[in-house]
């Protein structure tokens, strides 16, 4: 594999910046990109992923820091594409980075009612994906959250659709077991849908009172 392929950054002088990521395609690409935009601080806006049939990822990030810091600025760019790329290529992991910059990417965060998480898992509008709703709270890292778990239970993702609003999230993932099928209806519906949603409590849970006031 070769290293990832940022093929741009686009950041005005105001505003969220746009982020667009080539890679090659490997188990657990989306967890690890958004998991690298997490330990930035990055707050994903929206988000269009697509796999392709070539084996590569077009993934497309709308983005913004609450801190206000800029990846226009050249060192803090170069530092994000070397962790990114070494996420990618397996030398160094999520978590390991996510812990490494805690305490720089602490979420400030405005108190706002809290928003009950609610999934979706859907085997009847695709014929050969499963659609998984994921409807909750917006936080830092609660992308990276779900697509690791999604990871962890063995499902590809084909194609997200990434979006917030305020402090709510709707993410749809069209997704496909390891052996190319659906997820089956029953027991392992329950398992995704018990997964994500300890997922999404722990997002939520993360946010100290002093982060949210």
């Amino acid at each position: 594999d070769s290293e990832p392929v940022v093929v741009d950054f686009d950041e005005g002088a105001a505003g969220p910046a746009r982020v667009t990521v080539g890679c090659h395609d490997r188990p657990g690409v989306l967890s690890k990109i958004s998991g690298v935009m997490a330990a930035y601080g990055l707050d994903i806006l929206d988000a269009q992923i697509n796999s392709l049939s070539t084996g590569l990822v077009l993934d497309v990030f709308r983005v913004q820091d609450p801190h206000q810091r800029t990846l226009d600025a050249p060192k803090r760019r170069s530092e994000f594409v070397a962790d990114l790329s070494a996420v990618l290529l397996g030398t160094r992991s999520a978590e390991e980075l996510l812990r490494s910059k805690r305490a720089s990417t602490m979420q400030v965060r405005r108190f706002m009612p809290r928003v009950e998480p609610q999934i979706v898992v859907d085997n009847d509008t695709s014929h050969d994906f499963t659609l998984i709703e994921v409807h909750g709270e917006d936080a830092i890292g609660v992308l990276y959250r779900i697509t690791h778990v999604l990871f962890e239970l063995g499902l590809a993702i084909h194609v997200a659709k990434i979006s917030s609003k305020g402090n709510k999230v709707l993410d749809v993932f069209y997704v496909q077991t390891e052996s190319g099928a659906k997820i089956e209806a029953g027991p392992p519906t329950l398992a995704v849908r018990k997964a994500l949603l300890a997922a999404l409590e722990c997002s939520f849970e993360s946010a100290s009172p002093a982060e949210m006031g």
